[in-house]
């Protein structure tokens, strides 16, 4: 869908350095039910960058979620829009590293987004069917097209994967990686309240993307979150501890149910009263008509 030159010229129109975050509105029981689109909004209060949320334009020019816009500079993939960020803005959430603590960083960032994200998605829409995303997402179309919809992305993503290899192997041996990955973020974030001590990293921000989209999005029995909460329980303390600093506002972030129809059904009920009225008033009109008869007939044989 081709950009508006409206919300363009609003969005220019905005203060400087004000991002303007593009992805997908807000999900039932948390904000975003993507771990990138949560990672990215979760940088932006971080690195206190001022932002504003954009719903309408989720897919970037590069087919791509989340990605921003900021003093006329489109740039999509949520890594690379940090990079930049952190560059445009002169912000740095890593300024606080050591080198070697950067390095690693950088690796616990590869993990994150290029292998344990395929992990996730593929337990979402493989071996989980599509369930969580069509309890999170309000789906477009009627609800019985849902499960329909999610053959076609769970197609999709066996295809994509397989192309980057991780869909090649067997359901224990993904499961197998995943796992692996979690006990290696658990071991290295310890009792430390973020990764890499007192301060976040863009790491922290990432890390918190996935697990919380976890923790709150999948079923009690599933493998992933399972493991969090009965292996690793500093990675459950950790998301509480990001969202009580970051994410005050988490519960009035999250997607409502939509109220009930109330209004429909008043006018149903007052539709109803206006033809009972109707249907009433033309048996009045009825009776006063045989009676009138009645009394005309009368006359008649008083007349005769």
């Amino acid at each position: 869908m081709g950009i508006k030159a409206a919300d363009r010229e609003k969005w220019n129109k905005l203060d400087k350095d004000t991002v303007v975050l593009h992805h997908y509105a807000r999900a039932k029981l948390i904000p975003d039910g993507s771990p990138f689109g949560l990672k990215m909004e979760t940088y932006l209060r971080m690195a206190d960058i001022k932002y504003e949320n954009d719903f309408k334009y989720p897919s970037s020019p590069k087919g791509k979620t989340p990605w921003i816009t900021v003093n006329g500079k489109d740039v999509s993939d949520s890594q690379l829009a940090i990079e930049y960020l952190e560059k445009e803005l002169e912000k740095s959430l890593n300024d606080h590293l050591t080198p070697e603590h950067a390095a690693v960083a950088r690796a616990f960032q590869v993990t994150l987004d290029d292998r344990f994200a395929w992990c996730v998605a593929i337990d979402r829409l493989v071996y989980g069917q599509g369930k969580v995303i069509m309890k999170i997402l309000d789906l477009p179309g009627p609800k019985f097209t849902h499960p329909f919809m999610m053959k076609l992305f769970k197609r999709g993503t066996v295809k994509a994967s397989h192309g980057h290899g991780i869909g090649r192997h067997s359901e224990e041996e993904v499961k197998k990686i995943g796992l692996a990955d979690l006990k290696a973020f658990s071991e290295y974030l310890g009792n430390k309240p973020f990764l890499f001590g007192e301060k976040p990293s863009i790491a922290d921000a990432s890390l918190f993307g996935f697990l919380a989209e976890i923790i709150t999005t999948h079923d009690e029995s599933n493998w992933l979150r399972k493991a969090i909460e009965d292996d690793f329980k500093n990675l459950v303390d950790f998301v509480e501890r990001v969202k009580e600093k970051y994410w005050s506002d988490w519960e009035e972030e999250v997607a409502k149910d939509p109220p009930p129809k109330e209004e429909k059904k008043e006018e149903k009920k007052e539709d109803k009263k206006e033809e009972e009225k109707k249907e009433g008033g033309e048996d009045n009109k009825d009776k006063d008509g045989e009676n009138k008869d009645k009394e005309d007939g009368k006359e008649e044989e008083e007349k005769k």
